[in-house]
């Protein structure tokens, strides 16, 4: 019978490997923590809806609200105000609920519905 071969020992891994390897998942975690997903928060005296929209918003719908990839557009949208201010209350599927106070929520609707189609 023949004798097993033993396996290669593996190199040893470097330092400088390593610190890659640390700087990687670092990187990695912020950017998850960056992503949507995580709850726009306004701060409450803020009221240039532009900046806020293209803060929060437009990485998904677009800086003109014409959608995104998988996101759908709402430049245009048949939605009343009323029915927007309640979907940034609670959110829906993958948009998260949008934390502002109410009325910064109501002109977050009115600033939705005069985007251009």
């Amino acid at each position: 019978m023949a004798e097993p071969i033993a396996p290669e020992p593996s190199p040893p891994v470097s330092r400088v490997t390593l610190a890659g390897v640390a700087i990687f998942v670092a990187a990695l975690m912020a950017l998850l923590l960056w992503l949507p997903g995580t709850e726009p928060r306004v701060p409450p005296g803020e009221t240039d809806m532009g900046a806020i929209f293209a803060r929060n918003c437009a990485i998904c719908h677009g800086p003109t609200g014409q959608g995104k990839g998988k996101f759908p557009k709402i430049a245009g949208t048949e939605k009343t105000e009323e029915e927007i201010v309640r979907q940034l209350e609670t959110g829906k599927g993958e948009m998260p609920k949008f934390e502002a106070t109410p009325a910064q929520r109501e002109a977050m609707a009115r600033y939705v519905k005069e985007l251009r189609k």
